[in-house]
């Protein structure tokens, strides 16, 4: 009678939380559990069309796009046994920021009309007018399509800030005209 020794493999896991496209790159962190044996190689397979591959525990990798991408994990023991995982983890796709506005005169409102997009809905505007005037909150505002009075004529560079459902944002900066008022004026020689 010999007795054979027969391992218990390891179990293959990690934990990769989703995140904006622009926030890359994605951390990829290992929660395999040892059998038998301890585990001392990691190959990873990210899915994207690059064939991105990695060695190492708990690797960085940026992807191309924006998606969800089946990415694959392999573990080895010091007992040279295996076991893997695929897991979907997903890049959010960023949202993309615009707007326009009709060029009005000074002392007159100047509408502005959120044109931003996304894959999911858009959850929070932030605007910066640039420049001095009236308007509920100030400078600033917090509505979707603000209207403002500016207090004076000129080129102001107005900020939109946009962020999607995912925590996902974008930032725009346009130069908004505003019109002066032309002076009428005239002479006349006395008869």
């Amino acid at each position: 009678t010999i007795p054979i020794q027969v391992y218990c493999n390891p179990v293959a896991n990690f934990s990769a939380p989703a995140i904006c496209f622009d926030d890359q790159p994605m951390q990829f962190n290992d929660t395999s559990i040892d059998g038998d044996g301890t585990v001392n190689t990691w190959i990873w397979n990210f899915g994207d069309p690059n064939n991105g591959t990695a060695a190492g525990q708990n690797p960085q990798y940026t992807f191309a796009d924006c998606g969800i991408y089946n990415v694959q994990l392999s573990v080895t023991d010091n007992n040279t046994c295996t076991d893997d995982i695929t897991i979907p983890v997903e890049i959010y796709c960023e949202p993309t920021a615009a707007f326009n506005y009709t060029p009005e005169c000074v002392g007159q409102n100047t509408v502005f009309a959120d044109n931003s997009s996304s894959d999911t809905t858009i959850s929070s505007w932030q605007w910066d007018m640039g420049g001095t005037g009236t308007y509920q909150f100030g400078t600033s505002s917090t509505s979707q399509n603000p209207i403002f009075l500016y207090d004076s004529c000129g080129t102001y560079n107005v900020q939109l800030i946009i962020i999607d459902n995912n925590g996902c944002d974008d930032t725009i900066i346009q130069p908004v005209d505003v019109y002066c008022e032309p002076i009428a004026l005239f002479e006349a020689d006395p008869v």
